[in-house]
């Protein structure tokens, strides 16, 4: 399979994920993998498995998550380098601490060399979520910034800060709307009700 293909195969997988379809999601992530694994491009294979372990603990496969993440640390340690910094950094510190690994998200972002990517990482290491939503605005970047919307609308909720939630949840929707990501509709419109 060519290179461009496997990536748009990835992002095929994501809009599949989005949109309730999670377990073929993963079956494409897979045949992804099983090619990017034997490829030169190592930080393109991170990339991939990073979405691997997103869409893992979606799944609530976390043994799945924990291994892909280990195995991105362990490349980076091999390669003495954390690769150039980009949206997938940001995806893996926010999988850093969903897994309790709080230590190895800062150790990224410490690694990263300065750029916007390392601004928003910083931002997510810290769960300063509305900043680090606002950033990646800044770059046009909307998928994960909608995903990170949902996550400090939650932290709102918890603070209770209902209008302020709402108002990120508004922001996430629009996106989720606009691609028809049933899914994550699915999740802030729960939040939303919870919060109500």
């Amino acid at each position: 399979m060519h290179f461009a293909r496997l990536l748009v195969e990835m992002q095929r997988a994501l809009i599949l994920d989005a949109r309730d379809r999670t377990e073929e999601a993963m079956h494409v992530i897979h045949d992804v993998l099983a090619v990017m694994r034997v490829s030169a491009d190592v930080q393109a294979t991170w990339s991939c498995l990073v979405i691997h372990a997103k869409v893992a603990r979606r799944l609530g496969s976390t043994a799945a998550a924990e291994a892909s993440v280990d195995e991105i640390i362990d490349g980076m340690r091999t390669h003495e380098s954390v690769g150039d910094p980009g949206r997938w950094h940001s995806e893996l510190v926010l999988e850093l601490l969903e897994a309790g690994r709080v230590g190895a998200s800062s150790e990224i972002v410490d690694r990263l060399s300065p750029s916007p990517w390392r601004d928003i990482c910083n931002a997510v290491a810290e769960r300063r979520f509305v900043e680090a939503a606002d950033l990646l605005a800044e770059t046009g970047e909307q998928p994960f910034q909608a995903e990170v919307r949902l996550l400090a609308a939650r932290a709102l909720v918890a603070e209770g800060r209902q209008v302020e939630a709402a108002e990120q949840l508004e922001k996430a929707r629009a996106f989720w709307t606009s691609v028809a990501a049933t899914a994550y509709l699915r999740e802030a419109d729960e939040l939303f009700a919870a919060a109500s």
